[in-house]
């Protein structure tokens, strides 16, 4: 053996059997990985059959495999012509003794691909696992369409499919996304909702004993507001539900502080609730810069939908309309005005994308009138619209992103003389807690008789439960519609983005993102 090892810069002129196994073609990686690849099938039979070798048969087997294992780490000159012949002679003393385990091409495939399976199993079921994010209830910190990594071991190990912890070091806290069954047992006093998806992904907000309560949209820990400031008045997304269907939504952005946690949170009820002028008087949606009502320009009209809440093109959008650019079918233009619909008008396509069928709108101010629009109350020059509630709208429907039930409020309103009805949706999600029998509830301050007087207090987490929420507060099935978190359930957390993609079309600036800590 030593001989062969010592032939630097030519090959002996006979070689044996296994010659055309180790061709000359070969450069120094490919005879380096076929090396490993050697030991790694072969070493293995030596314990195997230890009992059929003898002392010496064994030892030079042994002797054999670890010279070949140190020529894969050589760094001197001929190298490869050692590593070849070397290769060659591991063949040779394998074959003689144990020759029936030189060629099993097949069985060794076989337990190649078992020990890989076996092996992915153990890393899925206790160390790391792949998901795919189907439905946008954790928008805008994680998309549909994102593949994630996610740890199973960062809070600890749990038997695969039993949820029972065995080893623990580490545990949820608040403002920690979690990976979690959605609960088997749903408790009663809550919505059941019909779950279609086998892992839920959602933020941990609450932990066993706090109390939680949302009042126009403003999550209550403890009794005490989750700190968030505006980051983006309108976010355009599109969300997916569980039959796989895209809804564009539009949302205002804000960030949220929790814990050791920064996120950002998208809600998109509230985005219509104002609407005036800022302190140039330049007209605006957004709530914190309303300072006072907008002024109508002269010779101009201000249209509005009468589905005021769901409403994305209209004047608070693509402002006020010139007169001269208002037409009615069948009516004369000299007899326009406030209050009249209008299917017929012209804007300005630097200012909003034009659709193809502009919708019907009605007139609801003239130049030099004062509109302003505040909590969902219309004011013209400085009075507000009457409303009356319509106890049953006709025709109208709004399902979130989920299926999940919510309102839509119709309202009679008279404008010059004309009655007609606006609509604006009623989130279910914007307010929540129990009510005087300890059942959780949901309402809505702007419609009086709709059970505002329900909720009388917050939410107590039961002992071995956490409370989930999803970042896309008015668009995720979590915690308020089936319940707490059972502990049990909780398998991991996010860790990073390997591929994301939308309508099959790959996102590259998700690629890599990292989650944990966020």
């Amino acid at each position: 053996m030593s001989n062969i090892v010592k032939q630097d810069n030519k090959f002996p002129e006979n070689l044996g059997l296994f010659e055309k196994k180790v061709p000359k073609k070969w450069g120094w990686f490919k005879l380096k990985s076929k090396s490993k690849k050697f030991l790694n099938m072969k070493k293995k039979y030596i314990k195997r059959y230890k009992k059929k070798l003898s002392a010496e048969a064994t030892k030079e087997l042994i002797q054999t495999f670890e010279t070949l294992k140190s020529l894969t780490k050589s760094k001197d000159k001929g190298r490869k012509v050692k590593l070849r012949l070397q290769l060659i002679k591991s063949y040779e003393v394998l074959n003689k003794y144990l020759p029936d385990t030189v060629d099993r091409p097949i069985q060794e495939f076989i337990e190649t691909l078992i020990s890989a399976v076996i092996i992915v199993f153990f890393l899925r079921a206790l160390i790391m696992d792949t998901y795919h994010i189907p439905t946008g209830s954790m928008i805008p910190t994680i998309m549909p369409g994102d593949r994630i990594f996610a740890s199973k071991f960062i809070w600890g190990f749990s038997i695969p499919w039993k949820n029972i912890k065995f080893l623990e070091w580490n545990h949820p806290h608040k403002g920690d996304i979690i990976i979690f069954e959605p609960p088997q047992n749903k408790d009663p006093k809550f919505i059941s909702v019909a779950g279609v998806i086998d892992n839920f992904v959602k933020r941990m907000i609450a932990n066993e004993g706090d109390t939680v309560e949302v009042k126009d949209n403003i999550v209550y820990i403890n009794g005490k507001p989750i700190k968030k400031k505006l980051l983006k008045q309108k976010f355009y997304f599109d969300d997916r539900d569980h039959q796989n269907n895209m809804k564009s939504s539009v949302g205002i952005l804000y960030e949220e502080h929790l814990g050791s946690h920064t996120y950002t949170t998208v809600t998109t009820s509230g985005l219509l609730d104002y609407f005036g002028a800022d302190k140039n008087g330049d007209f605006t949606v957004k709530p914190l810069k309303v300072v006072k009502p907008y002024v109508v320009p002269k010779d101009s009209y201000f249209l509005l939908s009468d589905n005021i809440g769901l409403s994305y093109f209209d004047s608070r959008f693509f402002g006020s309309v010139k007169k001269s650019d208002v037409k009615v079918t069948d009516k004369d233009v000299s007899n326009i005005k406030v209050g009249d619909l209008v299917d017929n008008y012209k804007i300005d396509s630097s200012k909003v994308n034009i659709p193809a069928t502009l919708p019907v709108l009605r007139i609801v101010a003239k130049g030099g009138d004062k509109i302003e629009i505040k909590n969902q109350v219309l004011f013209i020059n400085n009075k507000e619209v009457k409303r009356v509630l319509s106890k049953k709208p006709s025709g109208m429907a709004y399902m979130n992103p989920y299926g999940l039930p919510s309102e839509v409020a119709s309202y009679k309103q008279v404008i010059n003389g004309v009655e007609f009805n606006v609509y604006w949706p009623v989130s279910m999600t914007a307010n929540f807690g129990v009510d005087i029998n300890g059942r959780t509830s949901f309402s809505r301050v702007d419609i009086p008789e709709a059970n505002i007087h329900k909720i009388v207090g917050p939410y107590k987490v039961p002992k071995g439960y956490c409370f989930a929420m999803g970042d896309n507060r008015d668009g995720s099935s979590d915690s308020r519609f089936w319940g707490p978190v059972p502990k049990n359930n909780i398998k991991g957390t996010p860790m990073i983005i390997w591929l994301s993609t939308h309508n099959w079309i790959p996102r590259v600036n998700r690629f890599f993102n990292i989650f944990y800590g966020k």
